[in-house]
């Protein structure tokens, strides 16, 4: 009998050392790093890098099992919480394991809505594909919705209207610029950095990835 266990358990150890050798060898960069702890991880359990410690320190919201990993069939969704953005900020992180993708969108909302009904401003998204090792910086959006029923919800990337509602707003060239770094750079992957310390890469150091923008 105890060598039956015994040699279950060699069985069970191996597949989980051949596991981790196999996600370690397709982790090339942080974006994959993000990718595999969160959609294919060893066990049920989180892995030393996972979204998870993010949410343990608060930054990001702790959604319920079945919204986090069933938000679409085989789409996965991480969100920050309010209170560790500023106002009108919105940071969400999708991943696609059909796709194997990592779409990282913030927003800017300048609706100034209380209720949170309408939404007005600027989407930012990023989009990072596993097996081509890429990050396409997607062309900023200005998003018009709402919940009322005759509302007819808009998106477009057209020079003239949003050139239009920067001026509305007072908001500046440079702002936006500032904005398409701020969303990755200084939050999503500072936070993530800060917060996973075993992580084998760093901001000076993403790994082995291409970035790129979109082709308008």
């Amino acid at each position: 009998m105890k060598k039956i266990i015994y040699a279950i358990l060699i069985l069970v150890l191996s597949f989980a050392g051949g596991h981790f050798v196999y996600k370690a060898a397709k982790v090339k960069n942080v974006f994959d790093e993000m990718y595999f702890a969160e959609v294919q991880p060893v066990s049920k359990m989180y892995t030393s890098t996972s979204f998870q410690n993010l949410v343990s320190a608060q930054v990001l919201e702790n959604l319920p099992h079945t919204v986090r990993e069933n938000y679409l069939p085989n789409l996965y969704q991480e969100a920050y919480k309010s209170d560790a953005l500023k106002n009108n900020e919105g940071i969400s992180v999708f991943f696609d394991k059909n796709e194997e993708t990592v779409t990282f969108i913030g927003t800017l909302d300048y609706s100034k809505d209380p209720a949170g009904e309408k939404f007005e401003g600027f989407r930012f998204a990023y989009l990072y594909r596993v097996n081509s090792k890429q990050l396409i910086i997607r062309e900023i959006e200005l998003v018009i919705a709402s919940n009322e029923l005759e509302h007819q919800d808009s998106e477009t990337n057209d020079p003239e209207e949003i050139a239009k509602f920067m001026e509305k707003h007072n908001i500046s060239e440079e702002d936006l610029i500032k904005y398409e770094d701020y969303f990755l750079y200084d939050k999503v992957l500072t936070d993530w950095f800060a917060h996973n310390p075993k992580s084998r890469f760093s901001l000076d150091d993403l790994g082995n990835v291409e970035i790129l923008r979109e082709q308008q």
